[in-house]
């Protein structure tokens, strides 16, 4: 299992998540729910892009704990808190790759773990249901705290048994305290590519676009001065187009033809070549992908060291 919730100086860049707070390594433990059987599944609705463009999908906001010193809360910007600020996790899409974190069982459910905080005592009991189509429900989680090898309060992981893709509505509950998000549940049929050398600086994870669903996912990437750097996979041949005002640089990624540009749009749609901007794009098997950068301070050859490291998990 791979995950990158953050994604700071080192060796690893950021990876396609089944995105979340899930930071533990391994799936199946004590909070791990029993996947529902076949029969259940017999007549639920495959995720559309009406889905994806119509789920209600719960932003970030700015409440989070009081910081606690053995654990950095939450893992990105991408976090929430409820209104007494007892209870607190991470939103954004939840995605699945063949080789990503998670678990895709041969039933089409689909597991992860999931990151909550609470400051209160008590088990958080985690209960959800589709809100796009007929579903079974999610089956319901208890975290135990000491039970489970963590403390009464603070940080806690459990499993994440979704029956189904879709639009997930999710409540974690300690007592009367709660707190409700809603997430896209996504599983592709490609793996997205890790880096083994990236851009200089700590880049935050701000989240994933799972707009081109089913052939294309773009994640991006904040620094704290201001700058973006963007990674997008696309299952097929570029369905992009230049512009005509750009002068392409041709150059080979790993042994597979690539182009890079440096420069960017405006405002109003115009192209300037002396923009603090550049991306690259190269095709390897039946994949494309495309990285670029706005206000990071990098050529062409630094997105080609970075793209020349890239690999895939598995």
């Amino acid at each position: 299992m791979h995950l990158r919730m953050i994604c700071c100086k080192g060796l690893l860049g950021p990876v396609l998540v089944a995105i979340l707070v899930a930071a533990c390594a391994g799936w199946a433990d004590s909070t791990s729910p029993v996947s529902p059987t076949q029969a259940s599944r017999s007549r639920i609705a495959p995720l559309t892009t009406d889905t994806i463009a119509s789920c209600p999908v719960t932003l970030p906001n700015d409440k989070r704990p009081t910081p606690d010193p053995g654990i950095r809360w939450p893992p990105t910007r991408r976090g929430i808190g409820n209104e007494n600020a007892t209870l607190f996790t991470g939103v954004g899409p939840i995605v699945f790759t063949p080789n990503g974190a998670g678990v895709r069982n041969p039933d089409g459910s689909l597991g992860i773990k999931h990151a909550w905080y609470r400051t209160i005592r008590g088990d958080v009991v985690i209960a959800g249901h589709r809100l796009d189509a007929p579903a079974p429900p999610l089956p319901v989680v208890v975290l135990r705290g000491p039970e489970d090898g963590y403390g009464e309060t603070g940080f806690h992981t459990g499993g994440l048994l979704f029956p189904s893709e879709g639009c997930w509505e999710v409540t974690g509950s300690v007592g009367i305290e709660s707190l409700t998000f809603v997430a896209l549940v996504v599983s592709l049929n490609f793996d997205t590519p890790l880096f083994r050398s990236w851009p200089a600086g700590e880049l935050e994870w701000m989240g994933a676009d799972v707009s081109g669903f089913p052939t294309t996912i773009r994640q991006t990437y904040a620094s704290p001065s201001g700058g973006s750097f963007k990674v997008q996979t696309t299952l097929g041949p570029s369905q992009f187009l230049p512009n005509p005002e750009t002068s392409p640089i041709s150059l080979v990624v790993r042994g597979s033809p690539g182009l890079c540009v440096h420069g960017g749009a405006d405002e109003q749609g115009r192209w300037q070549p002396d923009l603090d901007a550049a991306y690259l794009e190269w095709t390897a098997a039946d994949m494309t992908y495309r990285i670029d950068h706005v206000r990071l301070g990098l050529s062409c050859l630094d997105l080609l060291h970075v793209a020349g490291s890239y690999f895939l998990p598995g």
